[in-house]
């Protein structure tokens, strides 16, 4: 059950995957108002169901475009993690 699975996971990774979370969140949060980075966040990370060029063809987005967004996104989190 959740108990015995919470007391086999050591409180250390519990913090660690707390905080990688917290950052997601942040980043996610600055995107509010963006509809197609949302969407370019839900349909590569959530859903999972195109390819880069799949997403590229449904957003109306060059490869280019594509790849800029993802690092910016990337470099957010890293930044909240402060591994950046």
């Amino acid at each position: 059950t959740e108990s015995k699975a919470m007391r086999l996971i050591p409180s250390k990774t519990i913090l660690c995957v707390e905080k990688r979370l917290e950052a997601i969140k942040k980043v996610l949060d600055r995107y509010e108002d963006n509809e197609s980075m949302k969407k370019l966040i839900e349909l590569r990370y959530f859903k999972r169901e195109h390819t880069p060029f799949g997403i590229m063809k449904v957003l109306h987005i060059s490869q280019k475009t594509f790849y800029r967004w993802r690092r910016e996104l990337l470099e957010e989190i890293a930044s909240e993690l402060g591994l950046k």
